[in-house]
């Protein structure tokens, strides 16, 4: 992740480059797991979703400060970077009301089989739920 991080803050060939290294080695990993499962299932973020907030400000998570990036890159955008398709399911709400959700994500191609695991699964989940900031 240290060569996606520089190449964030710095975009040039010489931070790209290690960074494009790195994702073909993560595809090519997530290629291989795929071969084994169907899916993966995986939090969307470290938690529920979080208050609306200017942008670069920090988000607070559970008492603490965290940067925004911080909060959401490790599980989403990976597989943004990656190109495997994924879907976000939500699962409830968490004590302060705020929606939790669940993100499965499959091999490349997948999306028809995506969709169909998404609405098996609304069967098993209380599905969408407004937000108790929002009734």
């Amino acid at each position: 992740m240290t060569a996606f991080y520089d190449a964030l803050d710095n975009p040039t060939d010489e931070h790209w480059e290690p960074w494009k290294t790195d994702n073909e080695s993560t595809i090519a990993q997530w290629e291989s797991f795929f071969k084994k499962y169907d899916f993966a299932i995986c939090p969307v973020t470290y938690g529920a979703a979080f208050k609306k907030c200017k942008l670069g400000q920090p988000i607070s998570v559970d008492g603490n400060k965290v940067p925004y990036s911080a909060y959401l890159i490790p599980y989403s955008t990976v597989f943004a970077a990656t190109g495997n398709p994924t879907v976000t399911i939500p699962v409830g709400l968490n004590k302060e009301g705020l929606p939790i959700g669940l993100q499965i994500v499959g091999p490349y191609y997948s999306e028809p089989e995506l969709l169909h695991f998404t609405k098996l699964s609304s069967k098993l989940i209380a599905g969408f739920v407004i937000p108790d900031r929002v009734k």
